[in-house]
């Protein structure tokens, strides 16, 4: 499922969830249900809710791709330094070559893409969402600089 999808249900059911404690107070309220008039009102009010904030946090949490050069020893606990204490990383699994940093809950496993890190021959290959893409973005340039 793609990224924007997952937020749209995320979001979603934030909208149904406000619906239905609005429409408890209007019954403990006025003792009625709604108007029939207030539904369009309902779904445009929805919608400007949902669509912005799905496209927004979509965007933010797509995958980006960044190769580092791997001249230092210690460039693998670097990135695990920044997973693990910047991105909020604590779940670290290895497989087929590949180190995997997930989130630590259920919903934010499900809602973040993970950051994966790949070494390809002198590189190193991290697959990292784009609100983190600045912390591994210092990390080449600090890599780049002792190169030279």
């Amino acid at each position: 499922m793609s990224t924007f999808k997952k937020y749209l249900i995320y979001f979603s059911t934030i909208g149904v969830i406000i619906f239905c404690v609005g429409e408890i107070f209007s019954i403990i309220i006025d003792g009625h249900l709604f108007d029939a008039m207030f539904i369009p009102f309902l779904i445009l009010g929805l919608c400007i809710f949902i669509f912005p904030m799905s496209a927004y946090f979509s965007s933010i949490a797509s995958t980006t791709v960044i190769e580092v050069e791997n001249t230092e020893a210690d460039i693998y606990s670097n990135i695990e330094k920044i997973a693990m204490q910047q991105c909020k990383r604590t779940q670290k699994t290895k497989e087929e070559g590949k180190i995997i940093y997930k989130m630590p809950d259920p919903l934010s496993k499900w809602l973040t893409n993970p950051i994966v890190v790949k070494k390809n021959g002198n590189l190193v290959t991290i697959e990292t969402p784009k609100a983190y893409e600045s912390y591994f973005r210092q990390l080449k340039k600090e890599s780049m600089e002792k190169s030279l």
